[in-house]
């Protein structure tokens, strides 16, 4: 029978699985200068007990540990509708062929080999973390956007102006919109309606943001075609389970029962 977990992410928080205590010192260094805390785990069953605190944006799994494998709890993990959905990377210092092909085949996201520079475990725990593109006319607006969805072990991808958010739009593609309904030059229901008619945009969700409780408001942004409609000002709670609803439609977000149990 499945544990229920009220778990909530922590703030850039990344859980570390590695049997040797000098290298799990070292990565929470690398990790820190990043901007990430690590929180350490010796072993792949002390990494399922850390799970039941705490919800990390990545995994960064030792492949090769005694007792539980790195292999062996990623496919735990991956088979847990829980857990699934938090990205997992796999690292060795082994040069085993085929290695690679093993941890993507047991669940694992991504994998790089020890050892490795700040620059490159950056750049491979960045292409892991679901993106928001925010697009709001308010710089302070954005700027407590982006702590709120760090609590939720997202990146905030932010453009000032409808055009700008276009423009963005041309080299990422993000996980969700997150779009203020009313700003200068192009609102944001006329983004919402240029993205639901491009066939190659229509299916990333738009969360309509608006200091206006007003149901004229919120029927707008859902006519033209925003997935969610929330009045500001939220908390971070009301963020949270509205955006993770959207990302579950993309295969990120956590469901709330674990069939892993403590045994």
């Amino acid at each position: 029978m499945g544990v229920i977990l009220e778990v909530r992410m922590g703030p850039d928080k990344i859980l570390v699985v590695d049997d040797q205590p000098e290298f799990l010192e070292l990565l929470a260094l690398q990790l820190g200068l990043i901007g990430w805390e690590a929180i350490s785990a010796g072993s792949g069953r002390e990494a399922l007990e850390k799970l039941r605190d705490f919800r990390p944006a990545v995994v960064l799994l030792d492949m090769w540990m005694p007792g539980m494998s790195g292999l062996e709890l990623a496919r735990l993990l991956k088979n847990d509708p829980h857990y699934r959905s938090i990205p997992i990377l796999a690292f060795s210092a082994s040069v085993i062929d085929g290695e690679r092909q093993q941890c993507l085949e047991a669940g694992c996201d991504d994998y790089i080999s020890k050892p490795f520079t700040n620059q490159e475990l950056e750049e491979r725990i960045l292409r892991l973390i679901p993106k928001i593109l925010v697009v709001d006319d308010q710089p302070e607006f954005l700027e407590l956007l982006a702590l709120q969805l760090g609590f939720i072990g997202c990146q905030a991808i932010f453009a000032g102006s409808a055009r700008e958010a276009l423009e963005k739009l041309k080299d990422v593609r993000p996980a969700v919109v997150l779009l203020d309904v009313r700003m200068p030059g192009m609102s944001g229901p006329e983004l919402a309606r240029l993205l639901k008619n491009d066939p190659d945009r229509r299916s990333i969700p738009i969360f309509a943001l608006s200091a206006f409780a007003m149901d004229k408001d919120r029927q707008q942004c859902l006519e033209a075609g925003c997935d969610d409609y929330i009045s500001k000002p939220f908390t971070i709670q009301e963020l949270e389970e509205r955006v993770l609803r959207l990302l579950s439609r993309k295969g990120f977000a956590p469901q709330h029962e674990s069939s892993i149990d403590k045994s």
